[in-house]
């Protein structure tokens, strides 16, 4: 049975034994503009949290030369992260990013990236092919051309992968964990992302400097 567009099919929930991170072309030449610093901040909460529960992580690259190294804050968040440089679009299709994976035996594949319309959707949808539980995390994912993402995002949740949040996923990963470090990385990591709380009624607003928009 065909699931309508936009419904996730039930899944087994992440955990730390299960998961694989899959990091794609987190690097400085896309991502050196003032429009990019959210993004860095999220995959790199991302990654900080999912180290540090030991969920094994792999960052790829490609184009080094003109596209420059792994930013290097993600670099420093994954210390025992596998780094695989690759001279083709389509993550999946390089030995070295699947053998990777595959030695640790997980199931979930979890994948964010630069960008969502090339790179990722390539990644997700061969990964579900070969059976994974595939997660594309869109909130730590780029674009170039938001509509090629939206489509992108369309023809994942059709071939079976997970649409999927930072949140939703850092909250599956911690649920049940009872380590103060992994609990208070998930608090800060999220923290910005929380919606500024209302004014309480009747106390005047006063003059902030905080631009409209940011949190």
């Amino acid at each position: 049975m065909t699931m309508p567009i936009g419904i996730t099919a039930p899944h087994d929930g992440l955990t730390r034994e299960s998961t694989f991170l899959l990091l794609v072309d987190y690097q400085v030449g896309p991502l050196w503009e003032p429009d990019a610093v959210q993004l860095r901040r999220d995959v790199v909460a991302l990654a900080r949290v999912a180290s540090s529960l030991g969920v094994p992580t792999a960052l790829t690259a490609m184009s080094c030369d003109d596209w420059g190294p792994i930013i290097s804050e993600l670099i420093h968040v994954t210390p025992s992260a596998a780094v695989i440089q690759r001279s083709v679009l389509d993550p999946w299709s390089v030995p070295r990013v699947r053998q990777a994976i595959e030695a640790t035996g997980r199931t979930h594949l979890v994948i964010a990236g630069v960008a969502t319309e090339l790179c990722v959707d390539h990644a997700a949808l061969g990964a579900t092919r070969d059976g994974y539980t595939v997660h594309v995390v869109l909130d730590a994912s780029g674009h170039f051309s938001a509509i090629a993402a939206a489509a992108a995002v369309l023809r994942m949740r059709a071939g079976g992968v997970i649409v999927s949040n930072c949140a939703t996923v850092l909250l599956e990963l911690v649920n049940g964990d009872l380590q103060r470090r992994a609990s208070e990385l998930l608090a800060v990591s999220l923290r910005h992302k929380l919606p500024r709380p209302p004014l309480a009624v009747g106390v005047p607003r006063r003059h902030s400097t905080v631009k409209p928009g940011h949190p």
